[in-house]
């Protein structure tokens, strides 16, 4: 008879979050919203690194994208509240 041995697969490990991207998460906390536009000026981040910094931090986050003025796209965070905040 084969023996067939399993083996589960590895998690994966995540990068360690660079100092600006906790510079981002302490900002946040702080304040509870921000616009991705002060973010991007302050650290130079592009939208969507902040969105994935925060996704891969575990924030309950919805982005908002109003279109404000042609060729402008500024973003806001909203974090939801852990009793379940309306969308």
């Amino acid at each position: 008879m084969e023996t067939i041995t399993y083996t589960a697969p590895k998690k994966q490990q995540r990068p360690p979050l660079s100092v600006q991207q906790l510079t981002v998460l302490q900002l946040l906390r702080q304040h509870g919203e921000l616009n991705t536009a002060e973010l991007q000026h302050k650290f130079v981040l592009s939208p969507g690194k902040v969105v994935s910094v925060l996704k891969a931090k575990g924030y309950p986050i919805v982005t908002r994208y109003q279109q404000l003025t042609p060729g402008t796209k500024p973003v806001a965070f909203h974090r939801l509240s852990d009793e379940g905040g309306t969308l």
